[in-house]
């Protein structure tokens, strides 16, 4: 029978040990690999608070289509309802339920002084008076009234091109008056559009900023247009060269307008080529 060395027994015992704490510290490095890789991961996105759409407001929401206004992730049905709130928070927020309480449940949580200084503001705020209530009434009727002056425009440029190619008096007194009742609606257009959009000098939304500066410039352009028609109508014999470079210029910055007008509710890729639907007629 043969004996163990008794100096064998410790060596396999710190085998054994060291096998164990190898064991531990591969362990414990597999969990920290496994911690940072999901603190490295996408985060996902947060739920909607609201049920419903707040500009299709029949419409469920698709989570898939969301914004962040004052912290909290509002829902939408689709892409379009998404730009539109981004143009204008303002119009939607009260018809987002859900908003109120989360906004008012974060309210309680702030400073008594500073909850004391927003409430003296929203007091002093004439968001309920009649004067606040018409200019937000009237500033509905801006999407409406930009077809005028534009279809105007456009038309005395028209008018101005056949008098140049025609000498016809009548293209002369039909862009006279395209250009009045043109310049009148920009004007107007403008004024309205101030008032739907809010008065601002930037918005969240960049195409909105840009729909607003280009529409300013648009109705400052159409006065100067005006004043320049007049007096090459009533001058007998004087040149209508700086007109015509107004016009046709004007023309182009119109038509520039609006398209960031229809890029604020249908995005800035309305009107790019689409491959025809299966089925259509091409």
């Amino acid at each position: 029978m043969t004996s163990t060395p008794d100096t064998a027994i410790p060596g396999k015992m710190g085998g054994m040990l060291g096998g164990r704490v190898r064991a531990g510290l591969t362990f414990v490095l597999l969990g920290v690999t496994a911690t940072v890789a999901r603190a490295g991961g996408p985060t996902p996105a947060p739920e909607p608070i609201n049920e419903y759409c707040p500009v299709m407001t029949e419409e469920l929401v698709d989570p898939e289509f969301t914004a962040t206004y004052r912290g909290q992730a509002i829902g939408f049905c689709c892409e379009k309802c998404v730009t539109k709130f981004k143009a204008n928070p303002g119009r939607y927020v009260a018809k987002i339920p859900e908003l109120q309480h989360a906004i008012a449940a974060s309210a309680d949580l702030e400073a008594q002084p500073q909850a004391h200084e927003h409430k003296q503001t929203a007091q002093t705020q004439p968001a309920g008076g009649f004067l606040s209530k018409l200019i937000d009434w009237l500033g509905k009727f801006h999407p409406a009234s930009v077809n005028f002056p534009v279809a105007m425009i456009l038309a005395a440029a028209l008018a101005e091109l056949l008098l140049m190619f025609s000498g016809r008096v009548f293209y002369l007194n039909a862009g006279r008056f395209c250009v009045w009742v043109g310049a009148v609606g920009a004007v107007a257009a403008g004024v309205l559009g101030w008032f739907f959009g809010g008065f601002q000098l930037a918005d969240d939304s960049w195409v909105l900023t840009t729909h607003r500066w280009l529409g300013t410039s648009a109705s400052l352009w159409s006065v100067l247009l005006l004043v320049l028609s007049e007096r090459a109508v009533r001058r007998v014999g004087a040149r209508r060269t700086a007109y015509r470079l107004v016009l046709f210029s004007g023309a182009a910055l119109v038509g520039v307008t609006g398209f960031f007008g229809g890029s604020v509710i249908y995005g800035i890729d309305h009107y790019a080529w689409t491959a025809a639907k299966a089925g259509s007629v091409r």
